[in-house]
């Protein structure tokens, strides 16, 4: 009766156990409300130009020792506080400076600038990746 009573209590343990652990993984999970992807690009030549394509976040074809800059327009639309995480993926990384988090109260817009300084020894080539956007729950 005594090892009947132990076997019940350790399952009861493991039961409530995995309850937890499976509540933690979806309230974790759930903090992400979306998350956007933008295509960077930036080439680094002789010459300086610049695009205006609106699906990409293109920083334009710029000379060594030169810089560029493209704004995005973060909106929070949620009944509640959120913040931003914006992070970059690719060969393009090492290349951007921008607000890793922003925070954005209710209703209101930030103006978040996504800028570049080509530094005189970088090699001439294209370079891209893709910026995330990952809002989540203040």
């Amino acid at each position: 009766m005594r090892k009947r009573n132990k076997l019940y209590f350790g399952i009861g343990i493991l039961i409530i156990s995995l309850v937890i652990l499976f509540s933690s993984m979806y309230i974790i999970s759930t903090d992400n409300l979306e998350e956007l992807k933008v295509p960077v690009i930036l080439e680094i030549s002789n010459k300086t130009s610049f695009n205006l394509e609106s699906s990409v976040l293109n920083l334009g074809e710029i000379s060594k020792g030169s810089s560029s800059q493209r704004d995005i327009i973060l909106n929070n639309s949620y009944p509640y506080p959120v913040f931003a995480n914006i992070f970059v993926k690719g060969n393009i990384t090492d290349f951007l400076i921008f607000e890793e988090r922003v925070e954005l109260p209710i209703n209101e817009s930030k103006r978040i600038s996504i800028g570049t300084i080509v530094i005189e020894n970088q090699p001439f080539g294209v370079y891209t990746g893709t910026l995330f956007v990952r809002i989540g729950k203040h």
